[in-house]
C-alpha cells in the first residue's frame, strides 16, 4: 500500500470546507481533475470521473462508494477492483484558530499499482497539491463573496433610532 498526503490551511471555517467538499455538483468549479455526482451519504454509490493529466486528458470513469462521512469532520471514497487495484482518498478537516487544515490524502494498492508506484506516487502529489491549492482558493472566494454580501445588505439599512 503507498499512501500520499498533503496538507493546506484555509482561513475559513470547517463548515465552509465541508460545504465544497461535499457539494458534489460544485466540483467543476474548483476541482481540476475529479469530478463526483450522487448523494454524500455515508456507504452510497457514487459515480467518479477522472480526467488525467499526464500525459494526455483522457478520462477515467468509474463508481466509487462513501466510505467515510463524518460531518465537519473527514470525507473519504474507495474506487477499484479488489486485489487488482484500489484507491481511496479523502480529507479531514481541523478546526485551527482562523481557519481549517485541511488533511488531503491518497492511498492505492492492490497488483496493478506496483510496476508503477513510484512514478503514480509522483503524478499523484503534484496533482493532489494543486487541487489543494484550488479547493483552498475556492473557499477563500467563496467567504470573501459572502463577506461582501452581508456587507451590502448592512450598507442598505437604516440605522436604528
Amino acid at each position: 500500500m503507498i499512501r500520499i498526503e498533503n496538507e493546506a490551511l484555509a482561513p475559513v471555517p470547517p463548515s465552509r470546507v465541508w460545504e465544497v467538499l461535499t457539494a458534489f455538483d460544485r466540483y467543476p468549479r474548483w476541482h481540476p481533475f475529479i469530478r463526483l455526482r450522487g448523494e454524500a451519504v455515508l456507504g452510497a454509490e457514487i459515480d467518479y470521473l477522472y480526467t488525467l493529466k499526464f500525459p494526455s486528458k483522457q478520462k477515467w470513469k468509474a463508481f466509487a462508494k462513501i466510505i467515510e462521512l463524518a460531518p465537519m469532520q473527514s470525507f473519504s471514497w474507495r474506487i477499484g477492483v479488489r486485489y487488482l487495484f484500489i484507491a481511496k482518498e479523502g480529507y479531514v478537516l481541523d478546526d485551527q484558530s482562523g481557519g481549517t487544515k485541511i488533511r488531503h490524502w491518497l492511498e492505492y494498492s492492490g497488483i496493478a499499482s506496483w510496476p508503477f508506484a513510484r512514478g503514480m506516487s509522483r503524478r499523484a502529489e503534484s496533482m493532489m497539491k494543486e487541487a489543494d491549492e484550488a479547493l483552498r482558493a475556492h473557499v477563500i472566494k467563496e467567504q470573501r463573496a459572502r463577506s461582501q454580501k452581508v456587507l451590502r445588505h448592512h450598507a442598505g439599512r437604516k440605522p436604528r433610532s
